[in-house]
């Protein structure tokens, strides 16, 4: 079954203006995605216009954005720009793009990142994790391990489903855990 999306395209930091626009005031409906291409660059922004320019995207897209023309070399680079768009309601676990939760007025905070590198491994929280890369749950990998039935399990085999709360708890709170995740499509 193919779904059917819209996306709109700005090759401009000017066109991309117009287009946000036109979406706010209700001249044009919001599209799924809005994939930035040529001169319409995000890398290039200051911090913050960065941030103001990441939440306006948000208010104007159904699903999320696309911007595969940044050049960000080096670690730092990376991890600022990441935090930055993750702060404002997007997280990039996607081939797509970045996304945020469908149609969501809430500018939601993924940057699970911070707490890390503040106060290190004890800091992170892996309900936070969780829903960062993929949504909410309503069990944690903890839950699975410490039941009766499943205390003796060293190897998971999941189709997608808990990747982000097994993998934390599978690499950091049980080293001896293995963790296998099949992607079905």
């Amino acid at each position: 079954m193919e779904i059917e999306t819209t996306v709109r395209v700005a090759n401009s930091r000017q066109a991309l203006d117009r287009l946000l626009d036109a979406i706010l005031a209700g001249s044009q409906p919001k599209p799924d995605w809005i994939h930035l291409q040529g001169n319409c660059r995000l890398d290039r922004l200051p911090e913050a216009e960065l941030r103001s320019l990441v939440r306006k995207l948000h208010s104007s897209v159904l699903r999320g954005f696309r911007a595969r023309n940044t050049d960000l070399r080096g670690r730092r680079k990376r991890l600022e720009f990441w935090r930055t768009v993750a702060q404002n309601g997007f997280h990039d676990f996607s081939d797509f793009g970045w996304m945020k939760c469908y149609d969501s007025p809430f500018v939601e905070d993924y940057d699970y990142v911070g707490a890390y590198l503040r106060e290190g491994i004890e800091a992170l929280d892996p309900y936070r994790i969780y829903s960062a890369v993929l949504g909410t749950h309503d069990y944690t990998v903890e839950d699975f391990v410490h039941t009766s039935l499943c205390e003796k399990v060293e190897t998971i085999i999941e189709p997608m489903a808990g990747t982000g709360e097994f993998a934390y708890a599978g690499h950091f709170r049980y080293p001896d855990f293995r963790y296998v995740m099949l992607d079905l499509d």
